[in-house]
């Protein structure tokens, strides 16, 4: 008979069944430690820490939105001041004035029209022309002008030739320009 067999019986018959039942189940209990308990305990520590990255990162992201919220804010508030002051919409009227001499375009009397909007802290302005001229320096004109003005755009453009034989085009042109509410 085998050695190991021999110490076992041996072993067995002093500590009855009860003993043996008992180191059965503690080797069983070993056993079931190592192979399931253990891979267990090593996943929660391991989303344990992915949880504490996601907590840092979540709060790293609410800092970068609370940052941004206030750079925003400060963006809104000195919005208003990259714009000309409205004191400076006369100067800006010659400017086009001379544009269109420069480029041969008639301007006839405009009509000029302002509207302050209290929420954009800006006022508007707009110049409405009759214009009368050929129809490449018009083009050159609006863009001559819109150089000129980088405050300004362009809203409305109707040309009209009397005939396809006419040199020149009767036009309306009109320009919105923006300025810093001086209010």
């Amino acid at each position: 008979m085998n050695p190991v067999a021999r110490h076992a019986r041996f072993y067995a018959a002093q500590v009855g069944l009860a003993g043996v039942t008992g180191v059965a189940l503690l080797v069983f209990a070993v056993a079931f430690a190592v192979s399931a308990v253990r891979p267990l305990q090593q996943e929660v520590k391991l989303l344990k820490a992915r949880a504490d990255r996601l907590q840092t990162a979540a709060a790293s992201t609410r800092e970068r939105s609370a940052d941004a919220r206030s750079g925003n804010a400060a963006a809104l508030e000195a919005f208003p001041r990259r714009f000309p002051r409205f004191e400076e919409a006369s100067q800006l009227v010659l400017m086009l004035h001379e544009s269109a001499k420069r480029n041969g375009i008639v301007l006839d009397t405009g009509e000029y029209t302002v509207t302050p909007d209290a929420e954009a802290r800006l006022v508007r302005y707009q110049v409405r022309f009759p214009v009368k001229g050929g129809y490449v320096p018009l083009r050159r004109f609006v863009a001559d002008a819109m150089t000129q003005v980088p405050t300004m755009m362009l809203d409305e453009v109707t040309v009209r030739r009397a005939s396809i034989a006419a040199g020149e085009v009767e036009a309306r042109l009109q320009f919105t320009m923006l300025f810093a509410d001086g209010s």
